[in-house]
């Protein structure tokens, strides 16, 4: 691409399946679907799924996520639109999604289409008057407004939001009263959990002027959406009232005499296993925890010389293990730790090369001296000169990266 080589995952996937298959590269690949605005991505994706388009659904994904899937997409597509047929055939239904309607966030070519309005409607049995679910089938009715849903089945409607979950607290007046405080902590720490949770839409690409659907990306957003919603407390919140809901409804334990916070392996029979592979696997876990316990505890700390501090005191008394901390902290007599703690990618050019070419010798002796591996220590500090007088770190140029990777190759060799 370009005059320049990269690694294809998805393309490693498809040659991997044609090849199995045995036919031939496609002379052409699908032909692209793009809209004319974010909404009209959303609107044809919608559009092909209703209508069990399988090449509609992909002729809308952006060419620069699914551009191995369009590529090869006619090795398959005739089977796969006669799988979308045979599936309707076969499941006796009509359906249809209608009365949509969208926000649009973001600006530039990449925006995020939040669905705010959306019916679906299946009837099953032959189709027929859409309606009562009579002689014209059974019909299944779900309409999403406003972050709630109204979903009918067979003449039943239920309603619910997404954030309200209210409706448990009738369930928990059939429980015990310690069992249904335990539940009623739980929901409240879910609730404060997501409070401040702001679900991401569909993202959607521009591509040469036309709207795509981004699915990985909307995968990748929501994911991110999730985790900015939560914080170290309310985590901690949610594993000590999930731990207290269950250590409460154990049955055949008298828990009022077991302190809170009280692990849930201690409150559980000890397997019948070998004694000697137990101990062995307790011993390898232990270990394993105490390690990422301690890190973790110095990633807490409160700046980057007290983190500095707990990583070194950890493998000085052992409770973590060496080869799990950066050479730059292991070494701090080279004088970079606390910079390599977290200043790095918010150095001027100068002051991260000056810092560099300083610490570098002494990163070189320690090689030298079979002390530490050249892989261990960063490659800017084996070949300062390689930077070109930059801060690689906040550099996101990709022929300043071949550039510096191919100097420190050569580099390494010499070492």
């Amino acid at each position: 691409d370009g005059d320049r080589w990269y690694l294809s995952a998805f393309y490693s996937i498809a040659e991997a399946a044609r090849d199995e298959a045995g036919g031939d590269v496609p002379e052409q690949g699908l032909a692209l679907q793009g809209a004319d605005s974010p909404e009209g991505a959303v609107d044809a994706l919608l559009g092909a799924v209703s209508s069990f388009d399988v090449e509609g659904v992909i002729a809308v994904m952006d060419p620069n996520e699914m551009g191995a899937l369009q590529r090869y997409a006619p090795l398959f597509l005739d089977d796969g639109a006669d799988l979308g047929g045979d599936m309707a055939s076969d499941l006796g239904i009509e359906w249809g999604i209608t009365d949509t309607s969208y926000t649009v966030e973001g600006d530039g070519s990449r925006r995020s289409v939040g669905i705010e309005t959306l019916t679906f409607r299946a009837t099953a049995n032959g189709g027929g008057d859409g309606g009562d679910g009579g002689d014209g089938g059974d019909e299944l009715s779900i309409v999403y407004a406003d972050g709630c849903v109204d979903a009918t089945v067979l003449g039943e409607m239920s309603s619910f939001c997404s954030r309200d979950i209210s409706g448990i607290e009738d369930a928990l007046g059939d429980l015990d009263r310690d069992d249904a405080a335990a539940a009623r902590d739980l929901i409240d720490s879910y609730q404060a959990a997501i409070d401040d949770f702001d679900p991401s839409g569909i993202a959607v690409h521009e591509v040469d002027g036309l709207w795509y659907v981004s699915p990985m990306r909307s995968v990748f957003d929501a994911m991110d959406a999730g985790l900015s919603a939560l914080d170290v407390e309310e985590i901690r919140d949610l594993v000590s009232s999930f731990s207290n809901a269950v250590r409460t409804s154990i049955n055949g334990f008298d828990t009022s005499d077991i302190p809170d916070g009280t692990p849930l392996d201690d409150l559980l029979p000890d397997p019948t296993t070998d004694a000697t592979t137990d101990a062995t696997t307790d011993a390898t876990t232990d270990a394993t925890t105490d390690d990422f316990d301690g890190i973790s505890a110095c990633y807490a700390a409160s700046d980057a010389a007290a983190g500095v501090a707990c990583m070194q005191q950890g493998v000085s008394d052992g409770t973590i293990d060496p080869a799990m901390v950066s050479a730059t902290v292991r070494f701090s007599e080279c004088g970079v730790a606390e910079p390599y703690w977290s200043d790095i990618y918010s150095m001027s050019d100068a002051d991260f090369v000056a810092m560099v070419t300083a610490a570098s010798p002494c990163f070189l002796d320690l090689v030298a001296a079979g002390t530490v591996e050249s892989y261990e220590v960063p490659s800017e500090l084996l070949a300062p000169a390689c930077l070109e007088g930059r801060n690689w770190y906040t550099a996101f140029e990709e022929d300043y990266n071949g550039r510096f990777f191919e100097c420190v190759a050569k580099a390494r060799e010499n070492l």
